[in-house]
């Protein structure tokens, strides 16, 4: 039961939300937005600012469902959909909720399409989404927040890294060489980030999957391999590619940003990596800096980052359906681009983290039918929406 100073927090917490979310319009990241916000805000504690935070971040994830509702209205709701009970919220969720409160997610979402005028999707774009997906279960995965991930970089390290968890009391969940975290886990304070560990989606990692099937069609096993990250960004899925072929692995890496690179050089240093190459390359233009030609090509290449929209739920709201065109015209600019730097018999892999065919197949379609030295070795959805983590595409082309 709520007390009285519980009740006055809460709609004291409700009010500032609004104000927020009022003032707020999607040009920078909103967890940035609410840090600028409270800067201004002296008043508000620690306790305060995560409360506050929890009604906006709530807000968001359903904020395309209930765009025909006030704000009055709509929080509420939002909360009821988005968190589990709780003495703090006791007094903003009426008492006639309380019951449906309780109930799993898609408990929830039923009845309050049931009760109230909503857009039928939480999604935005839900046409554009791939029939690959289960697109209800994705649609109901936005109602929470999805979970850490980390990747242990050597299994050898596994128990020690255990230990360690164990040992600051932290709840997890092993998955092969995959830890899943509670969220807000302040991994790095406890363990060795881009030396033991890698802080990475369960669904990206599992598209190292795809370097299998590189490893089995390479005939010179013993060579090395030759591998051009043409838009570098965080470098996650490089550090993976060295952790799998290991010092068999010549890296090269680009981006189009100068101060992405320099911290990527950091992180490999930090990750063990001495033998990468990095420098600034635009891969959407077609003159291109060398005449080399790899083994693996990866294009893991800018996106709508639809499938990650569970982490920026601001999205869900700002999101614009002309940025999908837009983006899958740069994708086949790059795509177009880097396949002249495959070698034959070598692969291109081309990632999103999108869940939009725009961006996805109907890429891979057009890039078949241009190239026609192109053919497909694997294509698939890393759906992460049954594991609280993020969705990705991959695939895996060679060229001929």
């Amino acid at each position: 039961m709520a007390t009285n100073v519980q009740h006055n927090f809460a709609h004291r917490y409700l009010q500032y939300a609004a104000e927020i979310i009022e003032a707020y319009d999607g040009k920078v990241p909103l967890h940035y937005f609410i840090k600028q916000s409270f800067a201004k805000q002296k008043k508000f504690g620690s306790r305060d600012r995560k409360a506050i935070s929890q009604v906006v971040y709530s807000y968001y994830r359903v904020s395309n469902a209930l765009r025909q509702m006030s704000l009055q209205q709509a929080l509420p709701l939002a909360l009821l959909l988005t968190t589990t009970p709780s003495p703090l919220w006791e007094s903003v969720v009426p008492v006639a909720w309380h019951n449906i409160w309780q109930g799993t997610p898609i408990e929830k979402w039923n009845w309050a399409q049931q009760h109230f005028t909503l857009n039928a999707s939480i999604f935005p774009h839900s046409n554009y989404v791939s029939t690959a997906l289960d697109v209800a279960a994705f649609n109901l995965s936005h109602l929470q927040q999805p979970d850490v991930f980390i990747r242990i970089r050597n299994i050898a390290n596994t128990q020690r890294i255990i230990q360690q968890l164990t040992d600051h009391n932290i709840t997890f969940e092993v998955l092969d060489n995959c830890i899943r975290l509670p969220q807000q886990t302040a991994v790095d304070t406890m363990l060795a980030i881009d030396k033991d560990v890698v802080i990475q989606d369960w669904s990206s990692q599992q598209v190292a999957s795809m370097f299998a099937l590189v490893r089995s069609n390479i005939t010179q096993k013993k060579q090395p391999i030759t591998w051009w990250d043409c838009c570098a960004a965080s470098g996650g899925k490089s550090i993976a590619a060295y952790d799998y072929f290991g010092k068999q692995l010549q890296l090269t890496a680009t981006d189009v940003r100068s101060s992405i690179l320099h911290n990527l050089k950091n992180r490999f240093s930090t990750a063990g990596i001495n033998i990468a190459k990095t420098f600034v390359h635009n891969a959407a233009t077609p003159s291109l800096p060398f005449h080399e030609k790899f083994e693996v090509v990866l294009a893991d290449v800018p996106c709508s980052g639809s499938g990650t929209w569970g982490r920026t739920p601001e999205q869900l709201y700002f999101s614009e359906e002309a940025s999908i065109e837009q983006y899958q015209q740069l994708q086949r600019n790059i795509a177009n681009n880097v396949v002249s730097n495959v070698k034959q018999g070598g692969f291109l892999l081309y990632v999103t983290c999108s869940v939009f065919s725009a961006e996805n197949e109907q890429n891979v379609q057009y890039l078949l039918a241009t190239h026609q030295n192109l053919t497909l070795v694997e294509q698939k959805y890393f759906s992460g929406y049954h594991h609280k983590a993020d969705t990705l595409f991959a695939a895996l082309m060679q060229k001929l």
